[in-house]
């Protein structure tokens, strides 16, 4: 499970920027504060594990493919607001990068 505070891909959405003008939390957000993902799992009997950064991703991903079961693994990433930024960070290289490439192919003679 990717824990990103719920609903973070709404805020790729225009109407997002307007916040709570337009009671965008409200309607969209869709926040997992209130909801504890272990006791999901303990719930419905399944081994759990928790992850904040990528050692801790890969070591409990590990333990889970060696256990042969099902489980869960909750990934907590940033919030929605840095999601959102990281997404235009990467965006603006995947550009940057596919232009310097499509710049090169343009100037050799074909």
């Amino acid at each position: 499970v990717v824990n990103n505070g719920g609903g973070a891909i709404f805020s790729f959405l225009p109407i997002a920027k307007h916040g709570q003008d337009v009671g965008f939390e409200e309607y969209w957000g869709t926040p997992t504060n209130n909801f504890s993902f272990e006791q999901g799992a303990s719930a419905f009997g399944l081994p759990y594990k928790s992850a904040s950064n990528f050692e801790e991703f890969k070591n409990a991903y590990r333990s889970s493919i060696h256990s042969g079961g099902p489980g869960i693994i909750e990934a907590k990433v940033v919030d929605r607001q840095t999601n959102v930024e990281v997404h235009k960070m990467i965006t603006q290289g995947a550009i940057r990068t596919i232009s310097g490439i499509i710049n090169e192919s343009s100037d050799t003679p074909g």
